[in-house]
């Protein structure tokens, strides 16, 4: 273990990788982690071990997933930054490093993380947006899903939102903010009408987010009734919720952590 400890706030397109997290060395499939701990390693002369604040599903991207890692190399911040970018593959860029205090962990530390979801509405996946949206051939019922959203919000058991298996572990997780916004997005092909659902809280089960764009997807197409999750919520049962939306319209927008631990060491 290093006598440094060094934040890191990432940006990834997840289409080539096998998610977040590091495989097993039988596993020929890269990871975003497994990328980076060979990077960061070659760059500073010594074996890394990076921490992630949360996995990230294979094809999913991140606009600002956090990580930490420890480290003895004694090289300025901005020094480090630029050497682990030149040495990285084009699809992960490293956007803030910092060095921070020895007990910040990306996970542990983390207070609430948010997910994008979007949507493109048209009849043919546009050849440029597919590996990074999930295209639905019409509009669905915005005001539905809202009404959807809401019963979403506050502290429940999610275990019906979510792929976990294990019934020891705890499934109760709060949502404090899940918008739904119609934008418009001007490309080099199109211009692409996309529903944007944004989630906000203080953790998420596997596979949790993309099972609940999914459902709200199927009450916004009239598949069911927005009054039907609390339901699904007392069920405790994954088969009465929704479908999982694609990885490919999925990132991970922010993770933001407690004022009092979220500074740098000068």
């Amino acid at each position: 273990m290093g006598n440094r400890n060094i934040k890191l706030i990432l940006a990834y397109d997840g289409s080539g990788y096998a998610g977040w997290q590091r495989l097993k060395e039988e596993d020929r499939k890269r990871s975003v982690q497994s990328v980076l701990e060979e990077t960061i390693s070659l760059v500073l002369q010594e074996e890394i071990k990076v921490t992630g604040s949360g996995r990230t599903d294979k094809g999913v991207h991140a606009t600002g997933q956090a990580a930490n890692f420890k480290c003895h190399k004694n090289i300025a911040p901005q020094k480090m930054l630029a050497s682990i970018n030149q040495a990285l593959p084009e699809d992960i860029r490293v956007i803030e490093l910092s060095e921070v205090p020895m007990d910040f962990h990306s996970r542990k530390s983390a207070a609430a993380k948010t997910y994008e979801y979007r949507f493109e509405i048209g009849e043919v996946p546009s050849v440029f947006l597919r590996k990074y949206v999930y295209t639905i051939p019409e509009e669905p019922d915005i005001p539905a899903m809202e009404k959807a959203a809401e019963l979403l919000m506050g502290t429940h058991d999610f275990r019906a939102f979510s792929s976990e298996k294990r019934e020891d572990y705890d499934t109760v997780r709060r949502i404090d903010k899940l918008l739904i916004e119609p934008v418009t997005v001007k490309g080099c092909q199109r211009e692409s009408k996309q529903i944007k659902l944004l989630i906000s809280g203080n953790g998420f089960l596997y596979n949790m987010v993309r099972i609940i764009a999914g459902t709200l997807l199927e009450v916004g197409q009239h598949k069911r009734e927005a009054e039907d999750i609390n339901r699904i919520l007392d069920s405790r049962r994954r088969e009465n919720a929704g479908i999982k939306a694609p990885p490919e319209g999925l990132y991970l927008r922010e993770v933001t952590f407690p004022v009092e631990i979220n500074f740098k060491i000068k």
